[in-house]
């Protein structure tokens, strides 16, 4: 008995990440089909993270095997959203999607992604 009771909170807790992973993925903002991460991106000023993004983020891209980020950037274009632009050298820069609160994955910006996004510096 205790074993499908395991076995279903598993299946249920396994659904529920599948479904809120569907539900970000089927706004406008993350679909492949569109030209940037979000439309608001375009106008949104690139930051420094403050000290819990730093933990936060750091955290997801060590966890990612992403190096390459001796210094990185933020936008947040919704609430939850982070794109970032990270840098080794200050004059190459790779863009990361990643959604903390949904998962712990790290996206790589595609071009179409980053249209209209402008460089950090």
């Amino acid at each position: 008995m205790r074993i499908m009771n395991k076995i279903t909170i598993a299946v249920l807790v396994s659904a529920a990440l599948f479904l809120a992973f569907r539900a970000f993925t089927n706004r406008n903002y993350v679909s492949t089909n569109r030209k940037s991460v979000s439309t608001a991106s375009r106008d949104i000023h690139w930051r420094s993270p403050n000290s819990e993004e730093l933990v936060t983020i750091g955290r997801m891209l060590v966890a990612n095997n992403i190096t390459g980020c001796g210094e990185y950037h933020v936008q947040e274009p919704t609430k939850g959203e982070y794109l970032i632009g990270c840098t080794p050298d200050g004059k190459t820069w790779n863009y990361y999607v990643m959604w903390p609160r949904v998962d712990d994955k790290v996206y790589r910006a595609n071009d179409k992604m980053l249209e209209g996004v402008k460089s950090p510096y």
